[in-house]
């Protein structure tokens, strides 16, 4: 689009440069210039001067800069050329002056909507290998962090859907209250949140505690996505655009139950599991994993303005 726009101004440029170009040596070879308007001077006119009035070469100056005879107002030819000339020159300043216009105010208005953010990353610091070992015992800090990202997008699709099921699995209970509030006015107005094509800039789980049963993981994350609003009536764009990404800076506040799940049959072929201690289907040799806790969003924010 911003390609477009220039190659657009430099063709209006050349052209009126040539028109410019054009019009001032038709001048300069003669003053042919008519006053014909209503208070002006004209060849019908009982004030014009006449061709015996015009100077004559005997009148002219004798400098090489003077008027002779070829440079008196000739009013025989009240039609000029230059007439035209100047009106086109006109005409194409004028066009240029509107391109110039939308060119920046589009510019203006793409300023506003996309400018740069600068990631939070250093306010933050991953905690250590070992916490992470110690309250998660199932998962690296590289594998946690994936995990949360796929959380994030997961709950980003099903906001995008209208899915309230599973928010209802993904989000806590005042979380989810909030996001169906919102959701309903989006749906009222005929508007649908469109995100796509997500992606993992930057992530730091700053914190790992234990309360209870419960684990808290506290994550930054600066995610880049296509985020808009379309009318799902028309399929057409009425917030943001789908032509760039939009980064954001995220804090994250995810919970997980710490109870073992008791598994009693497994979950590939649904044998009965006789020894409880067994991670092996004796009847299908499906890995049984016991520890089937779920992360929950409790809280995000956006601090891409604040903090």
């Amino acid at each position: 689009m911003k390609e477009n726009f220039k190659k657009l101004i430099i063709i209006v440029l050349v052209i009126g440069v040539f028109l410019a170009t054009f019009s001032l040596v038709r001048a300069d070879s003669g003053w042919d210039t008519s006053y014909d308007t209503g208070g002006g001077w004209s060849s019908s006119s009982s004030d014009s001067w006449s061709s015996s009035d015009s100077w004559s070469s005997s009148d002219s100056w004798s400098s090489p800069n003077s008027w002779s005879s070829s440079s008196s107002w000739d009013y025989s030819d009240s039609s000029s050329s230059s007439s035209p000339i100047f009106g086109i020159v006109f005409l194409g300043y004028i066009f240029l002056i509107i391109i110039l216009g939308i060119y920046f105010s589009h510019k203006k208005g793409n300023s506003k909507s996309f400018k740069p953010v600068v990631l939070k990353t250093k306010l933050f610091n991953d905690v250590s290998e070992d916490l992470v070992k110690q309250m998660l015992p199932e998962y690296t800090l590289k594998s946690l962090k994936k995990e949360l990202f796929n959380k994030f997008v997961e709950i980003q699709i099903a906001w995008m859907e209208f899915d309230y099921d599973k928010l209802r699995t993904l989000c806590t209970d005042e979380l989810y209250n909030s996001y169906i509030a919102q959701l309903e006015v989006l749906k009222a107005k005929d508007g649908k949140n469109i995100m796509e094509y997500f992606e993992n800039v930057a992530a730091r789980v700053y914190e790992i505690k234990k309360e209870k049963n419960v684990i808290t993981v506290e994550v930054f994350m600066a995610i880049s996505f296509y985020d808009y609003v379309i009318n799902t009536k028309t399929n057409k764009i009425t917030r943001g655009n789908n032509r760039e990404k939009i980064t954001n800076n995220y804090k994250m506040t995810f919970v997980i139950s710490n109870k073992k799940q008791e598994i009693n049959n497994c979950p590939s072929c649904g044998a009965p599991i006789k020894d409880g201690s067994s991670t092996v289907c004796e009847y299908c040799n499906s890995t049984i994993v016991k520890h089937t806790r779920e992360f929950v969003l409790s809280k995000k924010t956006n601090i891409n303005d604040g903090e």
